[in-house]
Order: structure tokens, then C-alpha cells, then sequence
């Protein structure tokens, strides 16, 4: 008999290990992998900033509107974010595709203003060669001691250079363009660069 109670106590204190664990998040019952995704949607992952309406850095801004164009296919697009300052740069297929990319790109929370520079579609697809320019230039940059330090960003589209972000003086701005027109394969280089006040 006492075999009997214990082995029904151990069944019914076990029987209950197979449904998920339950977690109350504000009255509502939820599975942890709900809370989480939950967390993901409406907090920032890299921090939480307390009484401020709104305030994003520039890799979460990049990367929500990457996701963003991604999802609505535009994956030959990237942006890149200086203090909320947003270049959008790629190749797109027509005018009005053009503008459907810039609209999503304005929906994106936290921008302060968004420079587009697009590129008609390639009827080659010349990514591999613009991603080992990118490489070489990148490179140039990172081994310079003045550019090395500086947080222009460069990327490559159809073999033009597109050099962008904040400069500290009008010489590294001068520096970093010429650095950009002295790269073999480099055809025309676009400045988005400016210089601090």
C-alpha cells in the first residue's frame, strides 16, 4: 500500500515535466521563448537607455534598417549610420524601386536624415570584384595611422568608391579621397566625407 502512495506521488509530482515551463509575464501566461521574443521586439539588445523617449547607436540603427530592406528585397543595399546620419548606398533596378528602398529605409526609428546614392542594376554581376576592392581599400584605410584612426567608412559599388562619415580635418578628408583614387581598379570616387566644424 505505502509502495502504491509513493509510486502515485512520483507520478503525479512527475507528470507535469513534459508540458513546457510557464513563465507569468504581466498576468499573462507565456513559454520563455515567448518572453524573450517578446524582450527582443520592444528592447534594444545592446542597452537600455531610461528616460529618453527614443535613442538608438548607429549599429542598431544598420542593422534594423539592413533587416528591414532585406525583408522587403532590397538585399544589394547598405547603410551606414553616423550619429544617426544615414547613407544608403546600392544598386536598384529602376527609379520607382529607388524610391520604394528609400521609403523603407525612412520608416526605420532613430534616423536624423537619410542620403541615398543609388546605382542603375548591373547587367554584370561585378559584387566579387567590388568586394575585393572594398578589401584592398579597406585595408589602405585600416594601415594608415591618420585613416586607421578615423571613422570613415568606405564601400565599393560597380567599382566606384564611396568614402563617407565624419572627418576631424579638412587633411584627412583630402587624405582618405586620394587614398580611394590612388586604389588600382577604383574608377571614380564619391564623397560623402565632412569635416567637423
Amino acid at each position: 500500500m505505502i509502495r502504491f502512495l509513493l509510486l502515485s506521488l512520483i507520478f503525479l509530482l512527475c507528470g507535469g515535466c513534459a508540458t513546457p515551463a510557464v513563465v507569468q509575464v504581466a498576468g499573462m501566461g507565456m513559454t520563455g521563448y515567448d518572453a524573450a521574443m517578446l524582450a527582443d521586439d520592444y528592447l534594444p539588445r545592446e542597452r537600455v537607455a531610461f528616460n529618453r523617449p527614443f535613442d538608438c547607436n548607429d549599429a542598431v540603427i544598420e542593422r534594423r534598417m539592413d533587416e528591414r530592406l532585406l525583408i522587403k528585397g532590397y538585399p544589394e543595399l547598405q547603410p551606414f549610420s553616423f550619429g544617426g546620419h544615414v547613407y544608403l548606398v546600392g544598386e536598384v533596378l529602376n527609379r520607382s524601386n529607388g524610391k520604394r528602398a528609400t521609403e523603407v529605409a525612412q520608416s526605420v526609428q532613430g534616423i536624423k536624415s537619410l542620403t541615398t546614392h543609388f546605382f542603375p542594376l548591373s547587367q554584370h554581376n561585378k559584387f566579387p570584384d567590388d568586394q575585393k576592392l572594398r578589401g584592398k581599400l579597406y585595408k589602405r584605410f585600416k594601415q594608415d595611422r591618420q585613416l586607421g584612426k578615423s571613422p570613415l567608412r568606405v564601400t565599393v559599388v560597380q567599382s566606384n568608391a564611396i568614402v563617407m562619415g565624419p572627418a576631424s580635418s579638412k587633411q584627412i578628408k583630402l587624405q582618405a579621397l586620394e587614398t580611394a583614387r590612388t586604389t588600382p581598379g577604383i574608377s571614380k570616387v564619391i564623397d560623402y566625407v565632412v569635416v567637423a566644424q
